[in-house]
């Protein structure tokens, strides 16, 4: 899957913006995977104020990045965990954020872990996991002139997250 990387990411060079309502969609796309999350043993929920400003981002790509990040907690949340979804409006910047309560992020992990094909030494054995998640969620973030990025304690889970300029 390694030779299809470069041809993904030079797909993500078109950004086709649109207003969109970033709760909502974060709702739909968190309905998606409910039913995984349920038979892994995990908590899922999803968080955002009513009233958060029309966003003008190409939603499907922020979708894209979603169900990346939730690929990524899912996988690594131990069964009785939890995770969630949270929209927020502040300062200006929109930030979707995804968090777990999985292992955390080492911190010598956690300057590369947006790098293409990087996987942390602890997830190298994890299937499904090629290196790619975390780039294209960078790759959407900057195309959107935002940015992404995580906050991790290793031991107590990790939240990652998209930060939207007001006109991304």
């Amino acid at each position: 899957s390694s030779n299809y990387a470069p041809l993904v990411l030079s797909l993500l060079v078109w950004a086709i913006p649109s207003p969109c309502a970033l709760g909502e969609l974060a709702d739909d796309v968190v309905q998606r995977y409910i039913g995984r999350a349920r038979e892994a043993g995990l908590e899922l929920a999803i968080d955002y104020p009513d009233g958060l400003p029309l966003a003008p981002v190409d939603a499907a790509l922020i979708e894209r990045a979603l169900a990346n990040l939730l690929d990524n907690a899912l996988r690594v949340t131990p069964s009785g965990g939890r995770g969630g979804v949270r929209v927020r409006h502040e300062a200006g910047t929109l930030r979707l954020e995804v968090s777990d309560t999985g292992p955390g992020v080492a911190t010598e992990d956690q300057d590369r872990g947006f790098e293409l094909f990087y996987q942390a030494a602890r997830h190298r054995d994890l299937r499904g996991s090629a290196g790619l998640g975390l780039a294209i969620v960078r790759r959407v973030a900057e195309l959107h002139g935002g940015r992404a990025g995580l906050r991790s304690r290793p031991g107590e889970g990790s939240a990652f997250f998209i930060e939207l300029p007001p006109r991304a």
